[in-house]
């Protein structure tokens, strides 16, 4: 079962994790999480601070929300990416930017490389709409997401000149961090929630 979220929930009245893995209030995984509210709330401010940050600086909330629905797409974890999906499009990010997050073949790749994964709509050839510095960062999200140890120093110098400062380096892995962990979680108690 799955909740449609309203802004307010979607923001911080509504425990992420519990949405992705389709916890309803009341359900016996769900009062069992909260038995440890303190990771619970920790979680979700992690998630408040990395992906809507009161002071997004020099990378903007377009840019956080769309990295982190590229970690739960590579991931194929459907109920979180929609969830980054609103996240994106509550802060203004262009049904066609959104689309081409989704539909973009991972880095290094050529698109008929990844049959298992759904592939949303793709923009029209020659005009796309994601930005320049972003496709660079989606590149390393990409990277970190899927061959984190392959990540050296050649890799930052590329974030480096796409004018991306140490803190933002910095948050670009932890986004792919942290939404890497949802989706553990969020897989660990659907399992749970599956056994008889």
């Amino acid at each position: 079962m799955t909740t449609e979220l309203t802004p307010a929930q979607a923001r911080a009245d509504r425990d992420v994790i519990e949405y992705a893995a389709g916890l309803a209030d009341g359900d016996p995984l769900q009062i069992i999480r909260q038995r440890r509210a303190g990771v619970v709330e920790h979680a979700q401010a992690t998630l408040l601070a990395l992906v809507d940050p009161d002071e997004p600086g020099n990378l903007s909330l377009i840019e956080r929300a769309a990295l982190a629905f590229r970690v739960a797409v590579i991931n194929a974890e459907q109920q979180l990416a929609a969830w980054y999906r609103n996240r994106l499009a509550e802060v203004g990010a262009p049904d066609a930017l959104i689309a081409a997050v989704a539909a973009r073949p991972l880095a290094g790749e050529q698109p008929a490389v990844q049959p298992s994964r759904p592939q949303p709509l793709a923009p029209p050839p020659g005009d796309d709409p994601i930005p320049s510095r972003m496709a660079v960062i989606l590149d390393h999200i990409d990277q970190v997401t899927v061959a984190p140890g392959d990540v050296g120093p050649e890799h930052i110098r590329v974030l480096e000149a796409a004018g991306l400062a140490e803190p933002e380096i910095v948050t670009v892995s932890q986004i792919a961090a942290f939404v890497s962990y949802q989706v553990r979680i969020t897989a660990g108690l659907r399992e749970i929630a599956a056994l008889p």
